[in-house]
C-alpha cells in the first residue's frame, strides 16, 4: 500500500490535492481496492522477498480494470510491468477492453487520448485502455468502451 500511496502522489491528479487530504483518502481507497481486487507480485525466483513490481486489478463481465501497476525503479524498462499485465490478462482467460482507474504518468502514456493499444500483449483482442477513476470507488459503474 505504501508504494501505491507514495508513487501516485506524483501523478498530475494527486499533485493538485492538499497533502493531508490526499494521504488520508488514498490510503482508505487503496485499502478497499486491495481487499476486493487481485494482486500479482513479480519477485526474484530465489527470494520472494525481493519484489520487482506488483499489479492490482479486477475483471468484470465485459472489461478488466487495472487499478495500479508499480515497478521498482531499478527494474523499469526491463519488461516487469508488461509481464505483470500480460499475466493478469492471461489469468482473466478473456480478451476484453480495459480501463485504468489510477492514471499515473506511466498509465497516461499507455492510455494517452484513451485510444492507444497496450503494446506487445499476447491476447488477440489487444484491448484499448480508457481512464475512469470512478471504478476505484464503484466497480459496477458503466464504462463506455
Amino acid at each position: 500500500m505504501d508504494t501505491w500511496v507514495h508513487t501516485y502522489r506524483n501523478s498530475a491528479w494527486a499533485r493538485e490535492m492538499h497533502s493531508h487530504t490526499y494521504k488520508a483518502t488514498q490510503r482508505r481507497l487503496t485499502h478497499r481496492l486491495l481487499e476486493r481486487a487481485h494482486v500479482l507480485v513479480g519477485c526474484a525466483a530465489h527470494d520472494d522477498q525481493q519484489i520487482y513490481g506488483w499489479l492490482c486489478g479486477e475483471t468484470h463481465a465485459s472489461r478488466f480494470c487495472l487499478h495500479y501497476v508499480w515497478v521498482h525503479h531499478t527494474m523499469r524498462s526491463m519488461g516487469v510491468g508488461r509481464s505483470l499485465v500480460r499475466r493478469f490478462l492471461v489469468d482473466t482467460e478473456r480478451d476484453m477492453p480495459g480501463v485504468v482507474s489510477h492514471l499515473s504518468d506511466i498509465a497516461r502514456s499507455l492510455a494517452m487520448q484513451n485510444r492507444v493499444r497496450i503494446p506487445q500483449l499476447t491476447c488477440s483482442y489487444r484491448p484499448y485502455l480508457r481512464y475512469n477513476p470512478m471504478l476505484s470507488v464503484d466497480p459496477d459503474v458503466e464504462v463506455a468502451l
